[in-house]
């Protein structure tokens, strides 16, 4: 409905839409050549079509697609990212206008999330940060520089052996804080 209402919408009937000034429309998508990628682009090649967009996939090896993003020749990639942190503020660098071609792939720019990030930085935790981060998030929501679809779900498993495990909230690496009591071994 949205297609439509902008004028997304196909003019001569090829089951494809057009530009709303008549000209032909194609999101091109960055995919790499795995397996995963591979089912990934079938989904979203259906959905597409489904809406009457047509999707041209551009495969590449990871660090192609990453130097195509910092220069801004991408129109459309999926990408993962993990926090390190529970700071709020390394999320929304990622779209800090003055980033682009860096972290800020996306290459999203507004003069009022920009500001609001640079103050949060200057602040300690607060209230008045947690309004700025809170205001520069709704931004950011409204305008969709990134659409956030998949949240990943981990599921560890352990030995009885194995001492002082968790998993940290925000980081990848744990084995430094672990160790192993042989005598907590099953028998063999």
């Amino acid at each position: 409905a949205l297609l439509d209402l902008f004028g997304y919408v196909d003019r001569d009937g090829d089951g494809w839409r057009e530009q709303p000034d008549g000209q032909a429309l194609a999101l091109e998508y960055a995919s790499q050549p795995d397996s995963i990628s591979r089912q990934f682009d079938e989904l979203w090649k259906k959905n597409m079509d489904e809406l009457g967009l047509r999707l041209v996939i551009k495969t590449g090896r990871w660090p192609e697609q990453l130097k195509a993003a910092r220069a801004g020749k991408l129109m459309l990639w999926q990408l993962g990212y993990t926090a390190n942190g529970p700071d709020v503020q390394e999320g929304l660098v990622l779209l800090y206008g003055p980033d682009s071609g860096g972290q800020n792939l996306a290459r999203f720019r507004d003069e009022r999330c920009d500001a609001l990030v640079r103050q949060a930085k200057s602040l300690p935790d607060g209230p008045q940060r947690l309004a700025l981060v809170r205001e520069a998030q709704n931004i950011v929501s409204a305008l969709a520089p990134h659409k956030y679809n998949v949240h990943r779900i981990l599921t560890d498993l352990t030995h009885p052996q194995l001492l002082g495990y968790r998993r940290p909230a925000f980081a990848r690496q744990w084995w430094h804080y672990v160790d192993i009591d042989d005598s907590l071994r099953p028998p063999r």
